[in-house]
């Protein structure tokens, strides 16, 4: 084990009290065999009290997978009857282990399960227009985030949290000569939110359990 996987073994020891219906969603996405590439507990406790922080009460989750990042954030929404976490994903079997998790925590009301290609649910959450979210999460795949941001934008008010995770990805997006299209479609995601008017933002690089990574953060400012 390197040094900073220790380290971040160790703090999350120590500040991170998961609730049963956390560890059981983890232990559900091992058991249905799908890939580990959840957040980090420490990275779900951050979302949960940016959350909590934020007062949020809309979330807007793009890539769902079991659903434990799903999780945090629904724990962290104000508590109010119409506060709801939309999260999409793209693969029913993956959706199915999701429903289950949701299902054995407290928050399943206020969870919207949408299954489908993102792109098209995020139309028709455009389409319906719905209320805007305060917080948007998008961690799903990754050459597709200059799109997602667009959706994001139109999704989102004045004072709109957007988040990606994933950013970093052991240094790679400095590489100019990347063929690799999770890489290019981070290093124009980050171009736009660069060039982008009506944001603000910073990316974060991080090491720990989940190797050499990082997120970016902007807010909404239109």
């Amino acid at each position: 084990m390197d040094k900073f996987t220790e380290v971040d073994e160790k703090l999350m020891s120590l500040l991170v009290k998961q609730d049963d219906f956390l560890v059981r969603a983890l232990q559900n996405s091992q058991v249905a065999g799908l890939p580990p590439i959840e957040v980090s507990p420490a990275q779900g406790q951050f979302l949960y009290l940016l959350t909590k922080l934020s007062g949020a009460k809309r979330v807007l989750e793009i890539g769902t997978l079991a659903g434990y990042s799903t999780l945090f954030f629904a724990k962290g929404l104000r508590n109010e009857a119409n506060s709801e976490i939309v999260t999409l994903e793209y693969d029913p079997q993956i959706a199915k282990v999701a429903q289950k998790n949701f299902e054995g925590s407290p928050y399943q009301e206020k969870i919207r399960l949408m299954v489908g290609e993102a792109k098209n649910s995020l139309a028709e959450l455009v389409q319906e227009n719905v209320e805007p979210f305060d917080i948007i999460f998008i961690d799903a795949d990754k050459a597709s985030n200059p799109l997602y941001l667009d959706y994001s934008l139109q999704l989102a008010k004045n004072g709109s949290l957007i988040i990606a995770d994933n950013i970093i990805r052991e240094g790679e997006i400095l590489n100019e000569h990347s063929s690799d299209e999770r890489v290019l479609g981070i290093q124009e995601y980050l171009e736009k939110i660069a060039a982008e008017p009506s944001l603000e933002s910073v990316a974060i690089a991080t090491i720990g359990i989940k190797g050499i990574d990082g997120f970016s953060l902007s807010i909404v400012t239109k």
